[in-house]
């Protein structure tokens, strides 16, 4: 006897079968989504860090809150626009003004906004792809212990809200009912422009991408009903670029000009980044492998959809060159449509026999744990063969771990750093006076505890340096255009540099040996008659220790 044909599952999109228990599917539906969501918990618990250049957008929001305006440095005139995720300066404002730290608040909002992406994914991935329950909790899981989501939820940036966006924007595109939803678009829309400086970019991928499944699919009629969101989107960016260059004087953000330039190198390096994404995320090469034959099928919107976004991601990496921070925090945006393409590999494959299910089991398993891997510093290739592909230089001074092609390694050095940036401002705080100033290369923890003025080596929140050609050699991403501390000097810095040491006999020699680090070396040595070491003891009772000294390179000479 044929089966009788059932309507469509109103919360799942698909067919319910003759006796199937609705109490079942919902509890494997709890289970389901708190299970993938405890371990996306316990992982982003594990990489709990601010990086240095969240506290960049911490210092524009609390000089906002002070009525000091936008501005890194307050009293410049025009200011300059050295972030480039103004929402997310906007949002960290709020907590600025509540006297909440933005540190633990911005990791609690992206916690939150990962947990949800990872919620609307697995319900995508239940709705759109017809996935059984089995492959929708591999591909949550797969999203939630991918260590570049896990870690970029605690990394204090706009990351993980950027990719919750972009994907809600996709998500509600590709809606079969536009009818009441087209506004929502417009708004998804309008947040990511807003929310990150290639926000508009971002949106024309999407509509392009949606476009081309649309046009494939024969629902070319549908493009038309689109019209509002884009009408939107484009009022709110062209609305955005003339407050911007009247505010800051400029069109782009300086973070841009900073980071922004097309060279051979820039190409190569970018390469080198996507290729080590891959060779540390082997899964990722076996999700797009497996994928292709999926693209071209009737029934692959999804598939295409997720395939062309992911294929952006590796274009935008490749042309900016790159990022140096660890975990491929570029690839973040990615990360639930590489989860939908392997949904989708994965039904596929369930949908055929028993032995195909059982293959299916096994290969999301074994991406699940070929992800995770490099979280705990394990690489199933090897060292020699990820250092051919070299994508970070030190700007100042190498050391082992920054050579090394651990990703783990990057992500402890960068938590270090910040720690030790942090606790140096603090020290600055105490012992600087009004009106003095910094030379310094990482500028966020640093420039937000301390409140000092900075001259950033970077050139992120620095007009002039921003918009010079870049250094010769060989520098990370965002790190291509450094100057030395001499190139400050017709502003007379109070402070050349500012290191924490203890107390000892060697004391005043260490200090000589760091003078002589930072200043005697060809591009500095002018420098070196109008700075002085200086050692200067710390206040008890500020979270320093007794021993605990601030060395600076004080200016004697005017």
């Amino acid at each position: 006897m044929a089966e009788l044909e059932v309507p469509r599952n109103a919360g799942h999109g698909e067919a319910v079968r003759p006796g199937a228990s609705p109490f079942r599917s919902k509890a494997m539906e709890k289970v389901a989504y708190g299970a993938v969501l405890a371990a996306y918990l316990a992982l982003a618990l594990r990489f709990r860090f601010v990086c240095d250049d969240a506290y960049i957008s911490f210092r524009y929001a609390r000089n906002l809150v002070a009525g000091l305006g936008l501005r890194f440095n307050p009293g410049e005139s025009p200011p300059v626009e050295g972030f480039s995720n103004f929402l997310w300066v906007l949002v960290m404002s709020l907590f600025e003004g509540a006297r909440l730290p933005p540190a633990a608040g911005s990791c609690v909002l992206s916690v939150a906004c990962g947990a949800l992406l990872a919620v609307l994914l697995m319900r995508y991935v239940r709705c759109r792809v017809g996935a059984p329950w089995g492959v929708v909790f591999c591909a949550g899981l797969f999203f939630v212990l991918f260590p570049p989501v896990a870690v970029w939820s605690m990394g204090g940036l706009e990351t993980v809200p950027f990719a919750l966006l972009v994907f809600v924007l996709v998500d509600v595109l590709l809606a079969e009912r536009l009818r009441g939803r087209i506004w929502w678009a417009g708004l998804a829309g309008l947040g990511v422009v807003w929310l990150r400086a290639d926000g508009f970019a971002w949106v024309v991928v999407v509509a392009l991408v949606v476009g081309t499944a649309l046009w494939f699919r024969g629902e070319r009629g549908r493009l038309v009903g689109l019209w509002p969101s884009g009408a939107i989107v484009l009022a709110g960016f062209v609305g955005f670029l003339c407050w911007r260059h009247w505010y800051f004087g400029a069109w782009m953000s300086n973070t841009a000009y900073a980071k922004a330039d097309l060279t051979g190198f820039t190409l190569l390096r970018g390469g080198n980044y996507a290729v080590r994404f891959v060779l540390h995320f082997l899964s990722v090469g076996v999700i797009l492998l497996a994928s292709i034959g999926l693209i071209s099928r009737p029934r692959g919107r999804p598939a295409l959809v997720a395939a062309l976004i992911v294929g952006a991601a590796f274009a935008a990496a490749i042309l900016v060159g790159g990022d140096f921070m660890p975990f491929s925090r570029m690839f973040v945006v990615s990360s639930p449509f590489l989860a939908v393409l392997l949904a989708c590999v994965l039904s596929r494959m369930w949908s055929r026999s028993v032995s195909w299910r059982v293959a299916a089991a096994v290969m999301g398993i074994g991406c699940v744990v070929l992800s995770i891997l490099p979280a705990f510093n394990v690489y199933p290739v090897p060292a020699s063969v990820r250092e051919r592909f070299r994508y970070r230089w030190s700007f100042f001074r190498e050391t082992p771990d920054y050579v090394k092609p651990s990703e783990l390694a990057a992500w402890r050095r960068s938590q270090r750093n910040c720690a030790a940036w942090a606790r140096i401002g603090k020290a600055l705080k105490l012992v600087a006076n009004e009106g003095d100033s910094l030379v310094q290369g990482g500028i966020g923890a640093i420039g937000y505890y301390s409140g000092l003025h900075i001259y950033d080596q970077a050139g992120l929140v620095d007009r002039e340096v921003a918009r010079r050609p870049p250094t010769p050699g060989r520098y990370s991403a965002g790190h291509d255009k450094v100057v030395p501390i001499a190139y400050f000097d017709k502003y007379k810095p109070t402070f050349a540099y500012a290191v924490l040491a203890l107390q000892g006999p060697d004391l005043y020699e260490y200090a000589a040996q760091v003078h002589a680090i930072y200043l005697d070396h060809p591009s500095e040595r002018d420098l070196i008659e109008r700075y002085r070491p200086e050692v200067i003891p710390l206040p008890r009772g500020h979270g320093f220790g007794r021993d605990e000294v601030l060395i600076v390179g004080r200016r004697v000479s005017q």
